[in-house]
């Protein structure tokens, strides 16, 4: 099993290695001293009696729309391909993404009403035609994906994930809503409700293909194992083992208990 993640191929190519797991995301598989791919990696370390290696695609900030530009997309099937690329080895494909299509000024400003002042609910902070053309948008660039993947290797299983609740606290998420008037009392329940709402965009998906498997990150995480509005600590990212653990293990990727 590879120490680490290769999140640079060159690496790879000079251990003259062959990844099992295609990690495709957002900063959730990118960030500094500890992110999503390393509990997953020693869990497979640790658990799994087969050769496992991660390589890493997609970049810092990135979200859905960015994964299946061209750019991304051409690196991507060349990963995926038989001849040429790692499509011999490759018995997983990971997709994190979703998040940074949720925060961030432009991005709250599409989803919520201009004056939220008056709401009483998160219903009503919700600009819904913006609701329903994100949500919608999201859906279908996992989808490009997952229909690329399974077009290139139709037996490889796909993992999805949701986000676990962020805590609203500054320029991502709290900072836009404040812009827009969102009552204090509201801000928790509306990022929490976004997070949701994402979560089952995954849930959807999984539901449709049986290649895919949806893990739930919910509810995993503590206010304190946040480092900042997106990101967890580093222990706080060590505590999503857990049910990644469990989907691990369902699809065969661990040693039976």
């Amino acid at each position: 099993m590879a120490e680490y993640p290769y999140w640079n191929e060159d690496e790879l190519i000079a251990s003259d290695d062959h990844p099992t797991l295609l990690a495709i995301g957002d900063s959730w598989c990118w960030y500094p001293i500890n992110n999503l791919l390393n509990p997953i990696n020693n869990l497979l370390n640790l658990l799994s009696t087969d050769y496992h290696a991660i390589l890493v695609r997609g970049a810092n900030g990135a979200d859905t729309t960015d994964l299946v530009k061209p750019v991304i997309m051409q690196i991507i099937n060349q990963d995926l391909s038989l001849v040429g690329g790692y499509g011999e080895t490759l018995k997983a494909v990971l997709i994190s993404a979703g998040g940074n299509d949720i925060a961030g000024e432009k991005k709250i400003n599409k989803l919520l009403r201009s004056d939220c002042s008056d709401a009483e609910s998160v219903i009503d902070c919700f600009n819904q035609s913006g609701i329903e053309a994100v949500f919608t948008e999201i859906e279908q660039y996992y989808q490009i994906l997952v229909d690329t993947i399974l077009g290139k290797l139709p037996q490889t299983t796909i993992f999805i994930h949701s986000y676990d609740h962020p805590i609203p606290d500054g320029k991502s998420l709290q900072q836009p809503m404040v812009k827009r008037k969102v009552p204090k009392q509201l801000q928790q329940p509306v990022v929490t409700e976004l997070f949701d709402l994402l979560a089952g965009v995954m849930s959807k998906l999984a539901s449709a293909n049986g290649a895919i498997e949806f893990v739930d990150c919910r509810n995993t995480l503590l206010p304190s194992d946040w480092l900042n509005e997106l990101h967890p600590t580093p222990l706080g990212f060590d505590k999503l083992a857990g049910p990644w653990e469990i989907a691990l293990r369902k699809r065969g990727f661990l040693s039976p208990r």
